[in-house]
């Protein structure tokens, strides 16, 4: 098949469907994975589509974000919990990475608290916070994101590449039954993905609503991932079903007596 019968293919498959898996077009074009992570990153210089962690989506069809504000309210009390959990799985003197997360704040600030971890961070509201504390907090830069109030981009990535953290804490706004953890915009998926690759283990911090909420873009999976610390209204069927799909632990809060 020749290059541009390719590129047509391809756009067809997402046309269809908004979006289309890298394995898939591997098995219907039969070429190389290489070849065909070539033909998407033209076309997405291109503007014609959206390259995910595995694949591609179209342009307009990256989920609506709710604000910062809105994300950090809800399930607060549950987010506290997951927060309060996951400290005692940070051992003192191990290097932290936190990204934007909202659960992920609540956790960086008791590690401000606790004061005995090296921490770094793409969140502007966990670096503003540190202001308060004593303690070494540093800095992903990049450009800010307003609405996630994040620092992402190519200057976080380059970033990234030079670091490497024996524990990152990683939010996320869904999660699939099949194990795939989503978010909403294309910079933060990429730092996400990115950081995951650059830590001994990777826990997820997120309450058991993003079971049924609603995202584009795969990041990880619960494969890629060491845990996942979540809340304890995640019932048992889903709880023995997913942890069929995965190999990261499940870690629930405990119920309130």
């Amino acid at each position: 098949m020749l290059k541009f019968e390719r590129t047509q293919a391809i756009l067809r498959a997402i046309q269809q469907n908004g979006s289309v898996s890298l394995s898939e077009l591997v098995e219907e074009l039969h070429h190389s994975e290489a070849t065909i992570r070539r033909d998407l990153a033209e076309l997405e210089r291109e503007g014609k589509l959206i390259r995910t962690h595995g694949g591609a989506i179209l342009p307009q069809r990256l989920a609506l974000e709710p604000s910062y504000d809105e994300k950090r309210s809800c399930n607060w009390p549950f987010k506290k919990q997951i927060a309060d959990c996951v400290l005692k799985a940070i051992p003192e003197g191990v290097t932290i990475y936190l990204d934007a997360g909202t659960t992920c704040l609540e956790a960086g600030i008791r590690l401000l608290e606790r004061n005995a971890n090296p921490i770094f961070t793409n969140s502007i509201p966990l670096l503003v916070a540190s202001c308060n504390y004593p303690g070494t907090v540093t800095a992903v830069g990049g450009e800010v994101r307003s609405i996630s109030r994040a620092l992402v981009g190519a200057m976080s990535l380059n970033w990234l590449d030079k670091l490497y953290f024996d524990i990152v804490l990683i939010g996320a706004s869904a999660i699939r039954d099949d194990g795939a953890v989503l978010t909403t915009e294309i910079h933060e998926a990429s730092l996400k993905a990115h950081v995951i690759e650059h830590a001994d283990k990777a826990f997820l911090l997120a309450d058991s609503d993003k079971l049924t909420a609603s995202a584009t873009l795969e990041f990880t999976t619960l494969k890629q991932l060491s845990a996942w610390y979540t809340d304890h209204r995640l019932d048992r069927s889903k709880f023995a079903r997913l942890r069929k799909n995965c190999s990261a632990t499940i870690i629930r809060t405990p119920q309130p007596s």
